[in-house]
């Protein structure tokens, strides 16, 4: 158990912190702006090939509709990129493909071409944000451990947190395509209390999204701590964490366990 403080806030008798991925340990629009571009672009070139539609018209609906910001190369905050899952966003854009003219099943199969083409990870896309390794070793140093919950597949999760070379510091993950309830349902929350046999109370969450903010409280957390600069927005942000915080480096440990 440790004491850790966030600002001026303590928090006893953790065991246990909870951290996001995209946003909250690596820097969000680096990996998933590019993405989502990319992807969108796939996708666009399959319609062409196929479809007499309004291909200006198709890509602006897309952008809007996922929560893409082209001229940026940023995902707008709390859009489906943002905070969903590859299968959720999928069906959003079957959803587009649809309303612009093209027959489900045919926006089906477009759609799960590109959707099942491997998210493949590379260096360039995975940036830390801040001292993420040294922040983990010092939780671990003081008996906490670590877990990952994400709205992202297993897969390019574990991948990045290989690049950022902090994977063997993660006790366990909890992905989007996982057989488990994805955020803001606490279900996994009741899991690591049973495998790790912990209380609520002694664990914090820890995300850039009013979702992590949202799973945290309705897991009845220790505390939820707010990243800023991520894929959420800051101002709402302060009005639902705990605390705010730029990295997972502000988060202190006071006293080990």
């Amino acid at each position: 158990m440790a004491l850790i403080q966030v600002n001026n806030k303590s928090f006893a008798d953790i065991q246990i912190i909870i951290c996001d991925k995209d946003g909250t340990i690596a820097e969000f629009d680096t990996m998933w702006g590019n993405w989502i571009k990319n992807w969108i672009g796939r996708l666009l070139s399959k319609v062409e090939a196929h479809h007499r539609v309004d291909m200006n018209q198709l890509r602006l609906d897309l952008d809007r509709s996922l929560g893409f910001d082209r001229p940026n190369t940023s995902v707008v905050p709390e859009s489906p990129v943002a905070v969903s899952t590859l299968e959720k966003i999928s069906i959003v854009a079957m959803t587009v493909l649809f309303q612009a003219g093209i027959d489900w099943h045919g926006a089906e199969e477009l759609v799960g071409e590109v959707a099942s083409e491997p998210v493949v990870m590379t260096d360039e896309m995975v940036q830390p944000v801040g001292d993420v390794r040294g922040a983990f070793e010092r939780w671990i140093a003081a008996g906490v451990k670590i877990i990952i919950a994400t709205s992202d597949d297993r897969e390019p999760a574990l991948a990045a947190t290989q690049i950022m070379g902090v994977d063997t510091l993660i006790t366990d993950y909890y992905c989007g395509n996982d057989p488990v309830a994805n955020k803001p349902n606490p279900e996994a929350i009741q899991i690591i209390c049973d495998k790790f046999e912990v209380t609520p109370a002694q664990m914090l969450m820890v995300g850039d999204a009013l979702s992590d903010i949202a799973f945290g409280r309705n897991g009845e957390l220790a505390g939820c701590i707010g990243i800023s600069g991520g894929s959420g927005d800051t101002a709402a942000l302060q009005k639902a964490a705990d605390e705010v915080v730029d990295s997972v480096d502000k988060i202190l440990v006071i006293e080990a366990g």
